[in-house]
């Protein structure tokens, strides 16, 4: 359809549709319009004012006495003719489709003019008004509201309820319970952790375990690791293979075990082991044998109703480095299992925005019909500037996580938004919602943040810890911890969870 057909369209629901004519009123700017349309308009948001309705047939009164000039006349005499076969419609326009045309129509003619502006600012060399221009000139947009009485509406209350039990992800264990059952459409979830934490891992685990139950993921990696590195992370992780030798040789992996089976207090039936591993207890860290000395006599026991996790070693056999062959070999078999489920998309550092994603997801709904359930942006903190926004670092670090939720709302898909913690004291073992950075506003646009932990005890455990630092809908104190066991070399950032600590217990 050309420009013509669409301005006619427009300009004839302009004349019989009210709620079309009340939604052309917010976006209406004269300059956008031809001398027709903008004559029409006028006449027809005079008379929305004064009977509260669009003309319709009254137009043939008001145009009946109208002083237009005659190229508008012609048009309009046009237009105004062929208005008969609107009148008799027995289908109603789509005025929601007609108003979004409306508003794209004015975007496109607005940005026209921008170009022309543009063009000629830079022919006289005037670098003040290019970058006013380009800062603060934004097309007319159509800001679309609900309203409604939520007591006649049931049907919504029930469709929240449901929404609100189907997590998009399972990630198993005592993870699922503490973070996998927040990660729910129109959810905006942080994740603060120290730097080196392992937070890209943990994001594309949280990827993996989305698609794992059927729901598509958008991972955007905004220039924290290159473009190459974020496509080993995924071989290694697909594979189970590491790139570098000397994690290919036998190792030690964390598995979960049982705390009465370590202190050899349980004497149970069913224990599978027949000694203890804890040479003397201390908080919070027991003193373990070492592994060498007890390793046959030893096992890990999750056996009975009794347990209490804990973690200990399992010794897992020398495997292959990876290799193109091997990677292909694990493209294919992972394709089988989840099809076309994950998108990727890279940008330098500073360059990622909402604006940006939020424009290649809406491409990938107009040409492909794929919308994300999950979108990952590693990281939020390394985003340029949103557009328009604030020049003060704060405020723009506060409009970008507005953005955030106002993308998770638009598309109705759960945001993970990792994000660095200050780092005031390095014995701390666990974050606090104070060392979130930047910005304190971030944890009022999220409905969930949780902390990801990592000292010197969980290194060599193979641990990351998960606090939850501030909740929506849930009970859980800043103490709650889960363990989730990680093998990270062998692309393996979910071995397995238990709750390490629970105040509730």
């Amino acid at each position: 359809m050309g420009n013509t057909d669409i301005v006619r369209r427009l300009m004839a629901a302009t004349i019989t549709d009210t709620k079309f004519l009340q939604g052309l009123k917010i976006l209406w700017r004269d300059n956008l319009a031809g001398p027709d349309w903008q004559w029409l308009a006028r006449e027809c948001f005079s008379y929305l004012d004064s009977y509260g309705v669009a003309p319709g047939r009254n137009i043939e009164l008001i145009w009946a006495s109208a002083k237009v000039d005659d190229e508008a006349r012609a048009e309009l005499e046009d237009l105004l003719s062929g208005l008969s076969d609107e009148y008799e419609r027995e289908d109603k326009l789509n005025t929601e489709e007609l108003l979004s045309e409306a508003e794209r129509y004015f975007a496109c003619e607005h940005y026209a003019d921008l170009a022309a502006m543009l063009e000629a600012a830079a022919d006289a060399g005037d670098l003040d008004k290019l970058k006013k221009l380009t800062q603060e000139d934004k097309p007319p947009t159509l800001v679309r509201v609900s309203i409604s009485n939520p007591f006649t509406n049931p049907g919504a209350m029930a469709k929240a309820l449901e929404s609100k039990q189907k997590p998009l992800v399972d990630l198993g264990g005592a993870l699922q319970e503490m973070l996998g059952d927040q990660i729910l459409p129109d959810s905006l979830i942080g994740l603060g952790g120290y730097k080196k934490v392992g937070k890209t891992w943990f994001t594309q685990m949280i990827g993996f375990g989305g698609m794992r139950v059927g729901s598509n993921v958008l991972f955007v990696q905004c220039g924290d690791l290159s473009e190459a590195q974020q496509y080993l992370r995924w071989a290694i992780q697909i594979s189970g293979l590491p790139s570098k030798e000397k994690y290919a040789k036998a190792r030690l992996s964390p598995v979960i075990d049982c705390l009465l089976n370590q202190d050899d207090t349980c004497d149970r039936a069913e224990r599978v082991s027949v000694t203890g591993c804890i040479e003397a207890k201390g908080k919070p860290y027991p003193k373990f044998k070492r592994f060498e000395d007890i390793e046959n006599d030893y096992k890990p026991c999750t056996a009975c109703s009794h347990f209490k996790p804990s973690s200990w070693w399992e010794r897992v056999p020398e495997v292959p480095l990876l290799t193109p062959e091997s990677i292909d070999i694990s493209c294919r078999r992972i394709s089988a299992v989840f099809g076309d489920r994950l998108r990727f998309v890279w940008y330098n550092q500073g360059e990622s925005t909402w604006a940006k994603i939020d424009a290649v997801q809406q491409r990938l709904w107009d040409y492909e019909g794929w919308k994300a359930h999950i979108t990952i942006p590693d990281y939020l903190d390394i985003f340029g500037p949103e557009p328009g926004a604030p020049k003060e670092f704060r405020h723009q670090e506060n409009a970008r996580w507005s953005a955030a939720r106002k993308y998770s709302q638009k598309w109705e898909c759960s945001v993970i938004a990792p994000t660095q913690a200050n780092r005031p004291n390095g014995n701390r073992r666990i974050l606090r919602p104070k060392d979130i950075s930047e910005d304190d506003r971030k944890f009022a646009h999220c409905t969930d943040m949780f902390g990801l932990n990592k000292d010197d005890h969980d290194k060599r455990r193979g641990w990351l810890r998960i606090n939850p630092l501030g909740t929506r809908d849930d009970e859980s104190t800043g103490w709650d911890q889960v363990a989730v066991l990680q093998f990270l070399q062998r692309g393996c950032p979910n071995l397995g969870s238990f709750w390490y600590m629970k105040e509730e217990e």
